[in-house]
């Protein structure tokens, strides 16, 4: 995909603002990968949540900020 969404400048790709890089597999595969990775780490996913803030503190998340249907509630690490 890099000859529809990169040009080369110097020799390294520059990709357009906006679009979205193919990644191994597509959409699905990349999901699958997010998906096991927070379940290595014991991270929940919540779906229907939006995070609305974040608190980083020495280059680590401290904080989120999320919203769930009218709800606004913390989690922290």
């Amino acid at each position: 995909m890099y000859d529809r969404q990169a040009f080369k400048i110097n020799g390294k790709f520059k990709f357009w603002g906006g679009l979205t890089v193919e990644t191994l597999g597509g959409g699905p595969s990349l999901v699958d990968s997010l998906h096991k990775r927070a379940s290595d780490l014991k991270i929940p996913i919540q779906f229907g949540t939006r995070m609305i803030d974040v608190n980083i503190t020495s280059g680590k998340v401290c904080r989120i900020e999320v919203k769930r249907a009218h709800e606004i509630f913390q989690v922290r690490q």
